[in-house]
């Protein structure tokens, strides 16, 4: 099942005294959050809070003011709390989706479709210098292999695939 709210932050602190709160981005770029009319504090989209201003740092950190937040203390119960967004209203550039997405495709060889290597379980971000896909093995082994092009040779979404060209030694140990 699709989802339709994702996360995109987490609420970390309280920021001054009038009911901003600092968020921490989980987005390509924090600035994704001037995008953004609303957030939401549930994947339902029940718990909704319209933004009034978004401030941009660099440090992945924005700081946001939400309409009917007004002080200290009404900001302070929101903290640690995961912020969501209306996946449909996220714009992705071309090649680009969205992590949630990767989770569960079925990983196979680029130049033999019978080769099924397993099923993308998780996606790490942040740690290297570029995303890292954990794929479980048919035989229930572990892997990582990054998140390039010259391994990663082709999403699709629609079918539940991903191809890859693993490089030599990448796999080796594994089966």
């Amino acid at each position: 099942m699709e989802k339709k709210y994702i996360e995109v932050g987490k609420i970390t602190s309280t920021r001054g005294l009038n009911g901003e709160i600092k968020v921490q981005s989980w987005c390509n770029s924090p600035g994704d959050f001037s995008k953004f009319k609303e957030i939401f504090l549930d994947n339902k989209g029940e718990n909704k809070f319209f933004i009034n201003s978004v401030k941009v740092f660099n440090n992945n950190f924005v700081v946001l003011k939400l309409k009917n937040i007004e002080n200290l203390e009404e900001a302070a119960n929101l903290v640690d709390s995961v912020v969501y967004a209306e996946k449909e209203k996220i714009k992705l550039n071309e090649g680009e989706h969205f992590l949630v997405d990767m989770i569960g495709l079925e990983v196979i060889d680029n130049e033999d479709n019978n080769l099924v290597y397993g099923t993308v379980t998780d996606v790490i971000v942040g740690n290297t210098k570029t995303d890292l896909y954990e794929i479980t093995l048919k035989n229930g082994k572990r892997c990582l292999i990054p998140a390039i092009k010259e391994i990663v040779s082709k999403v699709d979404l629609e079918n539940k695939l991903m191809k890859i060209c693993p490089l030599e030694g990448l796999l080796d140990n594994l089966y």
